[in-house]
């Protein structure tokens, strides 16, 4: 164990009439490959202080027993675990080892960083046991035996994953293979407060019992954002959601800004949801489900805004028996093919300013809350290109509704959208 740096910081401390600085210590840990449960890292872990920072060499680090960690830095004082990108440090786990132990646990932590390391194998990643203000990110989480991130033992807020890539889940036999799993599956623990951004998901295995969804945010967690994140291809093995939100929490959790392609669903809500802003192809099974869930059968507070939804059996499913406070409006439904729409209304709920191209189902197409459109290929740019701006005849512009609950500010590449009945349906203004 050997310290890099000394590093003083602002905070005085009177010592004997003199006065002491506090001292973060900046450590340097070299890769190491061994049988030994206590190696370099997990010693310096054991001793990290508030301030104090870690930079792992690049290489590959790997050992046989549990890598459990409680680290404490506070608001001012993060404790930062780092390495360079471009030379990435390796935290492994034997393939024997992938039903067995997960990679990394985080057990209690506060105010923590952990950045640009890669989590290769382990039954899951990296597993966040409680605490709260977690930072993961600029990471690869990769080929682990079920879950990539997992966020399930403990109620946990203020959770920040951010700019990580995640694939090749679920490699164990009969396993489920999530992206990110936030909360527990009965409830018991929530996942609140926290940030899931920007993260590119991709390749997920999981079993037709066990899921392979992308991102997954269980009963009762509330007041998270899933943002700016590409998920696709849920479909190795199971078709599941890029995206699934079951509600039931105080708040609603906000999902926006995403790219989703070849999912199950690529967005599912239950309740308590706003869905704006994302784009979506190539869905094997429907591009936005609303609806109950045997978790959550009661379903309310959703509100679907400006989404663009291209290639799906059915590119909107909308369940709403029973269901108030429901919205879907200003979304663009291009299945030229199959249904567009497929819709059981709630008295209670709304459909303003959608327009559609391909067949409805349980809905008039002369309800006041649509419109035709021509298929993808002439509303937008070039959609088989990616790119998915209004073409300039388009009949999308000028179209959306301005009162509606929960419409963005800003479409999905941060522009402002107009007002006054010159907004634009779909993603990008």
């Amino acid at each position: 164990m050997r310290a890099l740096r000394l590093a003083q910081q602002g905070l005085g401390l009177l010592c004997g009439g003199l006065m002491c600085a506090a001292m973060a210590v900046d450590y340097r840990v070299a890769p190491s490959v061994t049988s030994e449960c206590h190696d370099q890292l997990s010693r310096i872990v054991s001793r990290l202080e508030p301030g104090d920072s870690v930079y792992l060499e690049s290489g590959l680090y790997t050992q046989t027993c549990n890598r459990n960690y409680t680290m404490r830095g506070t608001a001012a004082r993060p404790v930062v675990i780092y390495a360079d990108a471009t030379e990435p440090a390796i935290l492994q786990r034997p393939d024997q080892d992938r039903s067995r132990l997960n990679n990394l646990e985080l057990v209690d932590s506060e105010y923590v960083v952990i950045r640009g390391l890669h989590f290769v194998g382990g039954s899951i990643g990296v597993r966040i046991m409680g605490g709260h203000h977690i930072v993961l990110e600029n990471g690869l989480i990769s080929d682990t035996g079920t879950t990539a991130i997992a966020i399930n033992y403990r109620d946990t807020h203020h959770v920040t994953l951010r700019n990580n890539e995640i694939t090749r889940t679920g490699l164990a036999e009969d396993a489920p293979g999530e992206g990110i799993y936030a909360g527990c599956h009965d409830g018991t623990c929530v996942v609140t407060d926290s940030l899931f951004e920007d993260n590119y998901i991709h390749d997920l295995r999981g079993d037709p019992r066990g899921g392979n969804d992308g991102i997954e945010i269980k009963v009762g967690s509330g007041g998270n954002i899933v943002r700016g994140n590409r998920i696709e291809n849920t479909l190795i093995n199971a078709q599941f959601p890029c995206i699934f939100v079951y509600g039931g929490g105080s708040r609603v959790n906000l999902i926006e800004n995403n790219v989703l392609s070849r999912c199950g669903e690529a967005i599912q809500v239950a309740a308590d949801a706003i869905v704006r802003n994302n784009i979506v192809y190539q869905a094997s099974v429907a591009g936005i489900l609303s609806a109950a869930h045997e978790q959550n059968p009661n379903p309310g507070h959703v509100y679907i805004l400006n989404n663009t939804v291209i290639d799906a059996p059915v590119c909107a499913i909308l369940d709403w028996r029973d269901s108030t406070h429901m919205v879907f409006a200003n979304n663009a439904l291009f299945c030229s093919a199959t249904t567009a729409l497929r819709a059981r209304e709630s008295a209670n709920g709304l459909l303003l300013g959608n327009g559609w191209h391909g067949k409805l189902s349980g809905i008039s197409r002369q309800h006041p809350g649509l419109f035709p459109l021509r298929t993808a290929d002439v509303e937008l740019e070039a959609p088989s290109d990616g790119r998915y701006a209004p073409a300039p005849d388009s009949r999308l512009k000028r179209r959306a509704i301005d009162l509606v609950p929960g419409r963005p500010a800003n479409d999905f590449h941060q522009r402002p959208r107009n007002s006054n009945g010159f907004a634009t349906v779909g993603a990008i203004e």
